[in-house]
C-alpha cells in the first residue's frame, strides 16, 4: 500500500491480489469499481459495507457479486473505532439476509 501512489486499499477476494480470478468468480474488478468510486477521502465503515455488499455485476466480463448466496457472513470492524463491528449472517435471498443482521 502507497497511499501517495494512489495505492490506498487492497482488495482481497479468494485469489491473491497478484493472481487473475477464475471467469465467472471476479469479486475483485467490482470492489475496486466501487472503493474508486467512493474514494480515499470518503471511505467509511459504511462505505466498506456497501462495497462488500454489491449485487449488481458485468458477468459478461465474468465478475460475479461479492454479496452471493456463496458467502457466508460479512463483518466490517474499525480498530480505531472499537464501537463499528457489523456482522450479517448471508441468506439465500434479501428477506432472510435482513432479518439475520446481527450487531454488536
Amino acid at each position: 500500500l502507497n497511499a501517495t501512489a494512489g495505492r490506498w486499499f487492497l482488495v482481497e477476494t479468494n485469489y491473491d491480489h497478484f493472481e487473475k480470478p477464475r471467469t465467472g468468480d471476479d469479486r475483485r474488478d467490482p470492489e475496486i469499481r466501487a472503493m474508486e468510486a467512493i474514494g480515499q477521502q470518503k471511505i467509511d465503515a459504511d462505505g466498506i459495507w456497501s462495497v462488500l455488499s454489491i449485487d449488481h455485476v458485468n458477468r459478461t466480463a465474468g465478475e460475479r457479486e461479492p454479496m452471493n448466496t456463496m458467502t457466508i457472513y460479512t463483518t466490517v470492524m474499525q480498530a480505531s473505532k472499537p464501537s463499528t463491528f457489523r456482522t450479517l449472517v448471508r441468506g439465500a435471498d434479501k428477506e432472510e439476509q435482513e432479518n439475520t443482521v446481527v450487531l454488536v
